[in-house]
């Protein structure tokens, strides 16, 4: 596996889909709630926790992985 540097393009095409999430929350309360098909009612709160905490996750992964690769672990 070989890591690809962030060239302008990527990061562009990553950082417009955080501002477009931005956008669509931005006048919204947290505690305005949604209706998922599958799962119900839920709050922006909710949804807001769960992005949270699955962002903490996979970056918990990628700490896993890269302490697997190279042997350091920490920061």
């Amino acid at each position: 596996m070989t890591w690809t540097p962030l060239t302008p393009k990527r990061r562009t095409t990553c950082w417009s889909g955080s501002g477009r999430c931005r956008e669509a929350v931005r006048d919204r309360s947290l505690e305005e709630t949604f209706s998922h098909p599958r799962y119900g009612p839920m709050s922006l709160r909710w949804i807001m926790c769960h992005m949270c905490s699955e962002y903490d996750r996979h970056n918990g992964h990628a700490d896993l992985l890269r302490e697997r690769i190279d042997g350091r672990t920490g920061s």
